[in-house]
């Protein structure tokens, strides 16, 4: 008897586990959020004022870049960190997002990067990972692609800019263990995304540790898919990011 509670309090433990890691994408897959972002150049009226100087901004990554949870393209960060960069730097800002949803590092290197070179842009800021991290691509590739991202782009960008991994992930989607697990992934590809960029001229935005407590913490962080930030997520992005930004 004994021995069969054992077996089925192991049969139990991993059928939930099992249900409660679907149950993340599942969600996510059923919300089906649009990508709100045109990938066209914004230059938007921001203000009225004079001009002292143009910007050219672009911003690489995966669905967080391109704003996947925002409700519109001017709720994304990219558009809303040119709109403060507008603000206080009194700049005619042109921001073009290559944010594309689900991008890992590797097609950021392949399809993104090479098409710096023919935007010449002011600012630079590169935000991927969290595909590499869901999809458990290896720490050696995960570090050989960041390294190559990095390397590649200091060469031709004044201030360039990468942000480290956030965590996302709200409590209503992600269930006991995977809120401290993934966590935990979080930070161990952070820490390999520091080690593989060592040395190179970038600025790294620590946006995790940023921004962790919100993400843990307040629900209207989160968009429908209880994964994507939300308006109000993307909203504290941009302050944090525009505070941190090497410019």
């Amino acid at each position: 008897m004994k021995y069969l509670v054992i077996l089925f309090a192991v049969l139990g433990t991993g059928l939930y586990f099992n249900w409660a890691y679907g149950h993340i994408y599942s969600t996510i897959r059923a919300k089906n959020l649009v990508n709100p972002t045109t990938h066209q150049v914004i230059a938007p009226p921001f203000s009225a004022n004079a001009f002292t100087k143009k910007i050219t901004y672009v911003a690489l990554g995966d669905s967080l870049t391109a704003g996947v949870g925002a409700t519109a393209e001017d709720k994304t960060y990219p558009y809303l960190l040119a709109k403060l960069l507008t603000d206080k730097q009194n700049a005619q800002v042109t921001v073009i997002n290559l944010g594309s949803p689900g991008a890992t590092a590797e097609e950021v290197l392949k399809t993104q990067v090479p098409l710096i070179a023919e935007l010449h842009p002011d600012i630079v800021t590169v935000s991927v990972g969290v595909n590499d991290m869901h999809n458990q691509v290896s720490a050696e590739l995960f570090k050989q692609m960041m390294s190559a991202i990095a390397d590649k782009l200091a060469s031709t960008t004044k201030h360039l800019n990468i942000i480290n991994i956030p965590y996302i992930g709200s409590n209503s989607v992600f269930f006991p263990p995977y809120r401290t697990y993934f966590n935990w992934q979080t930070k161990r590809y952070n820490s390999l995304l520091s080690d593989a960029i060592a040395g190179q001229k970038v600025n790294i935005i620590d946006l995790y540790s940023l921004t962790r407590e919100k993400a843990f913490n307040d629900h209207l962080y989160y968009s429908a898919d209880g994964f994507h930030p939300s308006d109000s997520g993307f909203d504290f992005w941009s302050k944090v990011l525009y505070e941190h930004l090497d410019y």
